[in-house]
């Protein structure tokens, strides 16, 4: 970031300009690791929730750009969750929001994914369109996964509605009708960092 300031948003070497959106990132992850660090102290539910942020900052930019969310990602973190369901049940070292046991995740990543992806099949059974990307599903499998199936209603809901409004506005702004395609996951991922309890410091 000071870098890039300091260069006033230009290569060094060839003077093409960098986007903000870079410097943008950098200091959302420093915050979000500044946070979490006040929050939770050195402790491993610190560097989990760390590491959650910084790959649903990464999503949430990669999606509203590119309008997908990478596997790359995806599947680490439902990876990620499922293990540290055991890790959670069996050692004790792992503290909310983050999920509590074993059956929690599971229960979070089958819930998570499993909503979305009936959803998606019956609005392609009904439209014979893809409404719902496969990006989205992966994306609640991973965090019902890592923050437990007590999460998925409430960001399934948050998200929705949000999304709904966004979608309503960009429409009336661009046209394009109802069909008109429009990232999902980044309204899902507000509702995580609202309802994470290290941004009620800020």
């Amino acid at each position: 970031m000071a870098s890039w300031i300091a260069l006033r948003g230009k290569c060094r070497g060839c003077s093409t300009s960098i986007s903000g959106q870079y410097t943008f990132v950098e200091l959302l992850t420093g915050v979000a690791a500044l946070a979490s660090t006040l929050h939770f102290g050195f402790t491993p539910t610190a560097a989990i929730i760390f590491v959650i942020c910084a790959s649903l900052i990464a999503i949430t930019f990669i999606d509203l750009e590119f309008k997908i969310i990478p596997n790359v990602i995806s599947f680490p973190g439902m990876i990620l969750g499922l293990l540290l369901g055991i890790v959670s049940q069996y050692s004790g070292v792992i503290s909310q929001p983050l999920t509590q046991s074993a059956w929690d995740s599971l229960t979070g990543f089958l819930c998570g994914g499993g909503f979305f992806y009936v959803v998606g099949m019956l609005y392609y059974a009904f439209s014979k369109r893809v409404g719902l990307g496969g990006g989205d599903i992966k994306l609640l499998a991973f965090t019902g996964a890592i923050l437990g199936v007590d999460s998925v209603i409430p960001t399934i809901f948050a998200g929705s509605l949000v999304g709904a409004v966004v979608g309503l506005i960009t429409v009336a702004l661009k046209g394009g009708g109802r069909h008109t395609e429009i990232p999902f996951g980044p309204w899902l991922i507000i509702y995580i960092f609202l309802d994470l309890p290290f941004l009620r410091l800020f």
